[in-house]
């Protein structure tokens, strides 16, 4: 991919057993174990995938624009 221009997360999703188990839940690992190392790596990808689109990573409060 990076031959080609587009770039690659620099973040690895190893296996986590808390994946497999908030799946079974309808839930996100960070909802299921919002402290869990699972939750970080969705975290440290999803900060690099805001990057790449120049967009905030974190959720905006709406209230001062009300």
């Amino acid at each position: 991919m990076a031959q080609f221009g587009i770039p690659v997360a620099p973040v690895v999703l190893p296996e986590r057993a808390v994946f497999h188990h908030s799946v079974g839940s309808g839930r996100t690992a960070q909802e299921a174990e919002p402290e869990s190392k699972a939750a970080a790596d969705i975290a440290l990808l999803w900060n690099w995938v805001c990057d790449q689109v120049n967009m905030p990573s974190h959720k905006q409060d709406d209230t001062k624009t009300r």
